[in-house]
């Protein structure tokens, strides 16, 4: 019974040797913070570029088909640099 307490007690100590890290979230680099905002103008675009059922279809189900397709092509043109220079060629023509 002895060697089980002390089995017990080494193993909460090193349950308690191992902390959870609390505090502020590390920041973000700058090129995280580009690669985020590439993917939220794409996704827009895009978003405005389908047809109003398939928009619809997206914002009910989120995690369908429609909102899966949508997310590849988006993270497609996001991570191509020729793709988004592209859209923002377009975009400065309005």
């Amino acid at each position: 019974m002895i060697l089980f307490d002390s089995a017990k007690k080494s193993v909460n100590n090193n349950v308690m040797a191992i902390k959870k890290r609390r505090g502020r979230p590390k920041k973000l680099t700058a090129k995280q913070l580009e690669m985020a905002r590439r993917y939220e103008s794409v996704w827009h675009y895009e978003f405005a570029q389908l047809a109003e059922y398939r928009q619809k279809r997206i914002l009910a189900d989120p995690l369908g088909t429609s909102a899966a397709e949508l997310a590849k092509k988006v993270a497609r043109i996001a991570e191509s640099d020729d793709a988004l220079d592209k859209l923002d060629n377009d975009d400065s023509l309005d």
